[in-house]
């Protein structure tokens, strides 16, 4: 009995990742602890960390030499690592990431894919910025951040991913859902009625008009329309909402802080 115990222990262990965050969470989690074993199932052997050099010019690490930097600088810089956004098409995926140090951080933007039934990291490209640099955010990037926020929103909610799609939400969120009479003002009660409501009506598809963002600061406005293809009680359904997001930006991440919808007849 104890040999099948461990037998079944070190067949998980071997296991793959399962979903793209799994495979990102391996990535966290071996740089933070030095711990190869964990990188390997997060990257594919084949992956290269690309980044441009000071004189302009491409360049990038294989996994060998990435595994030796990360070797030798464990331990030596305190590291908190954010997943910003994450966008899946089927058995592909993209994601944002930050990496936070003391005085500087990484941008990391990750392509993966699911193969042979386990996500991996198939390419990474990164970049540096210092800690006064973050005041320094333009609107066309923060644009194409809330952009991929707002689209990794109604994945999350395809999905039904309760857990994933509450820690969008700020803590001092709100909204006026089109169905209540008077608006929400907690966490809870937006994640239970989404949760009931789209259990009810399942999402199929969905499809947003270009959206627009406008920011200042911490804060960005997206407005858009969406039509939603759902199905209730086995019958097709599809509706327009036009749509109001308020985002604010918390350390790394981007909350999801208030929100507004009205259907569009």
């Amino acid at each position: 009995m104890k040999l099948l115990v461990l037998l079944m222990i070190g067949l998980m262990n071997q296991q793959g990742a399962s979903t793209p965050e799994m495979a990102i969470d391996y990535y966290f989690e071996g740089t933070e602890k030095a711990n190869i074993d964990l990188l390997k199932k997060g990257f594919h052997p084949d992956c290269k960390i690309y980044y441009v050099d000071e004189n302009r010019d491409l360049q990038y690490y294989t996994q060998s030499q990435f595994h030796q930097l990360v070797l030798e600088n464990h331990g030596k810089l305190n590291r908190k690592n954010t997943i910003l956004s994450i966008d899946v098409s089927n058995n592909i995926a993209s994601a944002k990431t930050r990496s936070d140090f003391d005085t500087f951080y990484f941008i990391d933007y990750l392509t993966l894919a699911e193969v042979r039934g386990s996500w991996l990291i198939i390419a990474k490209s990164t970049t540096r910025f210092t800690k006064d640099e973050a005041s320094k955010e333009s609107p066309a990037s923060i644009e194409a951040t809330i952009t991929a926020a707002e689209m990794n929103y109604w994945e999350k909610l395809k999905a039904l991913d309760m857990p994933a799609y509450k820690d969008l939400l700020h803590n001092d969120f709100s909204d006026w859902p089109w169905i209540k009479e008077s608006a929400l003002g907690s966490v809870g009660e937006m994640t239970e009625l989404v949760s009931k409501a789209f259990k009810d009506a399942q999402i199929e598809e969905y499809q947003l008009s270009p959206i627009k963002v406008f920011s200042s600061g911490e804060v960005a406005a997206a407005y858009y329309t969406i039509s939603l293809s759902t199905t209730v009680s086995g019958q097709p359904s599809l509706q327009t909402f036009r749509m109001i997001h308020i985002w604010k930006k918390e350390g790394a991440a981007w909350k999801l802080l208030a929100g507004m919808q009205g259907i569009i007849e």
